[in-house]
């Protein structure tokens, strides 16, 4: 397992002290750069639901550590469907 799969296994892991300490670890701009991607994965169509779930476990364990975390918004799709 490569450093990469390895920092996105801790984040997706579902243990908030195993997010948190990887948290810990990153700069205020991967930190948004974290944030906006997890974000992404729990609002956006496309995502399977392990994903999104895991997305939101690491997303409640990052706002425990007192970062505001934005609303769920449902972004529905528009295929199938003529230009609006």
């Amino acid at each position: 397992m490569d450093d990469l799969d390895r920092f996105w296994a801790d984040v997706l892991s579902g243990d908030p002290l195993r997010v948190q300490a990887i948290w810990s670890g990153l700069s205020e701009a991967e930190r948004q750069a974290l944030v906006d991607h997890l974000v992404r994965m729990r609002d956006e169509p496309g995502w399977h639901t392990a994903q999104r779930d895991a997305s939101e476990g690491a997303l409640r364990a990052i706002h425990d550590l007192g970062r505001p975390i934005p609303a769920p918004t449902r972004i529905k799709s528009n295929a199938g469907k003529g230009k609006v």
